[in-house]
Parts: C-alpha cells; structure tokens; sequence
C-alpha cells in the first residue's frame, strides 16, 4: 500500500476536531432581527402599561363624551380665540391647545363643554 496510507497517523482524529462555525443566512438574521425587534417592542409595552397612570395626567379631560377633537388649527391662533370661536355653541368646562416639549402649537385642540348636546352646532 502506497500513498497516504503511511501518513493516516499524522490525521487529526474526528473526536478532537472543533465544530464548524455556524454562519447566518440572511433569512436567518432578519428572522433573528425580526424576533428580537417584537421582545422589545412587548417590553416596551409591557413597562409603558405598567407605568401609565392616567388619572395623574393633569392634561386629560374628565369626560370623553363631553369632549371635542380640534384639528387643523392655525399655530398663530390662541386658547382665548379658540374659546371665543366655540364657546357660542354653550359652556365650555375646559380648553387645551396642545404644544410640543418646546412650547409650540401641535395644530390641534380638545374642548370640553358643561354638556354633551353643545358638542352638536
């Protein structure tokens, strides 16, 4: 016998090998980002119902029934404005223009009246 025959001994044996590195496909890495973007997106919620207390939100209205969504509002227009525009339809109990962390206008406002049949003009 000729060949590598003289030279087997010389082989690395199969047991002390180390395992082929395992390499991603790209159906595998986006499934792996796709996971691990859903787990944060579930703790994400998870602390933000754990921590959202409503009734400590000094901006919120006390009724929703009673309450009207203002859209589309001009940035110059001012709460007493909006009052004196929508108070002709009957008693508003509270009025918030809504403005970023920086202090301006979002373009929008909610507008609570006295009673629920003053919503309807």
């Amino acid at each position: 016998m000729s060949g590598l025959a003289e030279y087997v001994h010389l082989f690395e044996d199969p047991k002390d090998t180390p395992p082929k590195p395992i390499f991603e496909t790209k159906e595998e890495r986006r499934a792996r980002r796709r996971k691990e973007k859903e787990e944060l997106l579930a703790y994400k919620i998870e602390q933000g119902i754990a921590t959202w207390a409503p009734a400590e939100n000094p901006t919120a209205t006390t009724d929703p029934y009673k309450t009207l969504f203002v859209a589309r509002i001009n940035y110059e227009t001012s709460e007493s404005k909006l009052r004196r525009e929508f108070e002709q339809f009957g008693k508003i109990t509270k009025l918030i223009l809504v403005h970023d962390p920086n202090g301006k206008p979002r373009g929008y406002a909610f507008i609570e009246y006295q009673h629920k049949e003053n919503m309807s003009g």
